[in-house]
């Protein structure tokens, strides 16, 4: 489905029961009559998989949609444009086979050549490469289109790889999608690359996430294509301070040294320092030994001030559980040494981990933002979205879980933090089960000559079990709890007086604001805010730079920017809406909660952030809020009425 036919969906679920001509919706998309004809008939097709929802077209009406209450959560949810990349299938994969030929052509491709291979037209190839270029941008690489010569794109040959290993994440990749670079392999390359991993981890005790490893075979892989192509890493690319003093530099020249004769390729001296860093900032789910690090005693300070940061803005006790310290410092010691070493690391799950935890996310990058002025060590969003899961973890650990059965097991293939959330997660929010470990994929097998186990919960596909298994997102949402068990407890069936609209005033509610770009949306709204005494003058510098830090965008259309605490007067909330969806990040973004809310009141933000969280998660209730245009009906909205 592309873009004019999902906006012709959410206009007639904008209008349900309500016939709207053919003409109308032509005139509003920018196309023929024909056109729309057509586009309703594939959604017709598309819809017949909603049992409770129908097209009806009515000579001389028009058409409309009806829509029971059951379908109209999942319609918004599916059709609703909230990113910059919503495509269909078959779009996706096109952008992804347009950026991996550019990437691994030897000489400049024509558009003709391109559009004939891939049986598109000039005009849609125009459209998904102005998409690529842009994300070709967040890897400081650059596509070039020159006339007699062709497409190619310039840059570093490390910011070429860092691209190629990170390719999937060009689309909007779905649950249990396969890498697709990983599938440019074939399976005896992939075998013997795996297997000379698993001997380096077990002679050496080491334990790395199933996602590292994932990225250390592909990485090896893409460099011995590279290599072969003539592409290779020089020295000024890379920082060698210290690295060939390093055990991992000895380590990873032997382990390369062994894939020479298989793949007739030699690594020169950058390509071993280079996998070096990769082995210097890979993930690991424990130690069997003390980590030793570069500098211990400053990562023992950093993660001390972290905790205590964290814990005095959320004024939750973090310094009381060991457990977090324990998977801190494991990730600290990578995340630290990635960041020394230039090693920049891409978060599949940011997204989801600012959608789903806001008021800790946004806790934690104040905290870090902090902290950057004091040690020079600027922490990116992706790191602080899984450091965010450790804290997220520890949180619902000093909850206190539920008694529960016995016999499962979970497997999962990201690190401890996130391993731990997933089993705490499960163990509160099923009945019925008791968990019995959280393991990786790569020990399961030995696990299961020792352990009985009746039932696997995984995070990825085990084609190979002889046990029953079900497949989740790491994140352990509704939709994956109801795979586990039918009947799920709703945590949020409790209803209370929305906190959000006890800290909304009407004087600063902005509808159907015309904003061109976030960062002057937000100056406009904190001039306000101080005209009208809440907030001081320099609160807005505050918000936008927080803004620049990591994007405030929550998901379907909802971004919650907000400053330092510390340049507060009053708590309060503005809100405004978007006459037009306004670019925010990778998000496009409707609905903004401009947050200001003091350092003392705890209770009330945590709440709060669970609220816009809930919100977010809301579609239908998002459409409500976005199109109400009085500051009366906004609160009703918020309170339920």
């Amino acid at each position: 489905m592309n873009n004019r036919q999902r906006e012709i969906v959410i206009q007639l679920l904008k209008n349900q029961g309500q016939p709207i001509l053919v003409d109308e919706i032509a005139n509003k998309m920018g196309c023929s009559e024909k056109t729309v004809r057509n586009d309703l008939k594939s959604i017709e097709t598309i819809l017949d998989k909603f049992e409770k929802t129908t097209l009806i077209r009515k000579p001389g009406l028009g058409v409309f949609i009806v829509v029971e209450k059951e379908d109209e959560h999942r319609l918004y949810s599916e059709f609703q444009l909230t990113t910059l990349n919503s495509d269909n299938d078959e779009e996706q994969i096109r952008m992804l086979d347009i950026t991996y030929e550019l990437l691994m052509s030897k000489k400049p491709l024509t558009l003709h050549y391109v559009a004939k291979k891939l049986f598109v037209s000039h005009q849609v190839l125009k459209s998904d490469l102005e998409r690529i270029e842009k994300w070709l941008k967040t890897f400081d690489l650059e596509l070039v289109v020159k006339q007699k010569v062709g497409l190619y794109i310039t840059g570093s040959e490390v910011d070429k790889r860092r691209c190629l290993a990170n390719l999937s994440l060009l689309i909007r990749k779905k649950k249990d999608h396969p890498s697709y670079l990983k599938e440019t392999f074939s399976p005896y390359e992939i075998q013997i690359v795996e297997e000379e991993l698993v001997k380096l981890q077990q002679s050496h005790s080491l334990f790395y996430t199933d996602e590292t490893n994932e990225r250390l075979i592909l990485h090896i892989l893409v460099a011995v294509r590279r290599l072969k192509l003539g592409h290779t890493i020089s020295y000024s690319e890379i920082s060698m301070k210290g690295v060939k003093e390093r055990d991992e530099f000895e380590w990873s020249k032997k382990l390369l040294k062994k894939f020479e004769i298989p793949f007739v390729i030699f690594f020169p001296e950058q390509e071993i320092a280079y996998f070096t860093l990769q082995l210097i900032g890979a993930k690991r789910r424990y130690t069997e030994h003390p980590v030793s690090t570069p500098s211990p005693q400053n990562l023992q300070v950093i993660m001390r001030d972290l905790v205590n940061g964290v814990a005095e803005n959320t004024g939750i006790e973090f310094q009381k559980d060991a457990a977090l310290s324990e998977g801190l410092f494991l990730h600290l010691y990578s995340a630290v040494n990635r960041i020394t070493y230039g090693l920049s690391m891409k978060n599949p799950l940011l997204d989801d981990i600012k959608r789903k935890y806001p008021y800790l996310f946004n806790g934690i990058m104040s905290v870090l933002f902090d902290m950057s002025k004091v040690y020079k060590l600027i922490i990116p969003e992706e790191e602080a979205a899984y450091l965010t899961i450790h804290f997220q973890a520890s949180v619902e650990r000093m909850q206190g879980r539920k008694t529960v059965l016995p016999q499962v097991i979970i497997v999962c293939h990201l690190g401890i933090g996130m391993s731990r959330l997933l089993q705490v997660r499960t163990e509160e929010k099923v009945e019925g089960l008791d968990v019995v470990g959280c393991i990786a994929k790569a020990e399961l097998k030995e696990f299961l000559k020792n352990h009985h186990v009746d039932f696997i919960i995984s995070t990825v596909d085990l084609p190979n079990s002889h046990i029953p298994y079900v497949v989740i997102n790491p994140l352990f949402d509704e939709e994956d709890q109801n795979k586990v068990k039918d009947m799920v407890k709703d945590y949020n069936v409790e209803k209370k007086r929305s906190v959000l609209s006890t800290l909304v005033k009407e004087d600063l509610f902005f509808a159907k604001q015309a904003y061109t770009h976030r960062y002057k949306a937000i100056e406009d709204i904190c001039n306000v805010m101080y005209e009208k005494g809440y907030v001081t003058k320099e609160y807005a510098q505050s918000a936008i730079a927080r803004e620049r830090a990591s994007s405030t965008a929550i998901g379907f259309r909802v971004s919650i920017p907000h400053g330092d605490p510390t340049l507060i007067r009053k708590p309060v909330i503005a809100i405004a809406t978007c006459q037009d969806p306004l670019e925010w990040g990778n998000e496009m973004v409707s609905l903004l909660f401009l947050i200001a809310m003091p350092q003392y009141t705890h209770k009330e933000t945590k709440a709060l952030f669970k609220e816009l969280s809930n919100i977010s998660q809301d579609p239908v209730l998002i459409e409500k809020l976005v199109s109400e245009e009085t500051f009366e009906g906004f609160c009703e909205l918020l309170n339920g009425k």
